[in-house]
């Protein structure tokens, strides 16, 4: 599983990634988000070889329970490029016990091309305190 790779078109060359791979004997089970990249070698074995993919939704908001770094800040950490930063983060933020925290702060950056495509939502303005949080609902293109 590479971490991230959701986050990326699907592409069927593994060369883009540079990451690592996961291997695992038969019989093991993944916990996954897709679509993460994944693909099968050629089988050594006899018979079928099952992919089982469902979906699941929370019934509770998740509890950050994994070794937390006291230097990492969640303000200044980049969450991505344009149009997908606000997500991801949002997500993260929403992992960590922190999504109700989360807003997107300031305004479209120039050149602002009048797009609503590359909008992160309403213009807020400079040094405005409330902020915004992502329309789930709406995905655009991401």
């Amino acid at each position: 599983v590479l971490p991230g790779s959701h986050h990326r078109p699907t592409s069927r060359e593994i060369d883009w990634c540079q990451g690592g791979l996961t291997t695992a004997p038969a019989g093991s089970i993944f916990l996954t988000c897709y679509p993460i990249l994944h693909r099968r070698s050629a089988s050594t074995a006899t018979g079928l070889r099952h992919l089982l993919k469902y979906n699941y939704w929370r019934t509770v908001p998740p509890e950050r329970d994994w070794i937390k770094d006291p230097t990492f800040d969640f303000h200044r950490t980049n969450y991505g490029g344009h149009g997908e930063a606000r997500y991801v983060a949002h997500q993260f933020y929403w992992l960590c016990g922190k999504g109700d925290q989360f807003r997107t702060i300031g305004g479209q950056s120039w050149p602002y091309s009048g797009s609503s495509h590359n909008a992160i939502g309403p213009s807020y303005g400079f040094d405005r305190q409330i902020g915004h949080s992502p329309d789930w609902s709406n995905l655009g293109t991401f």
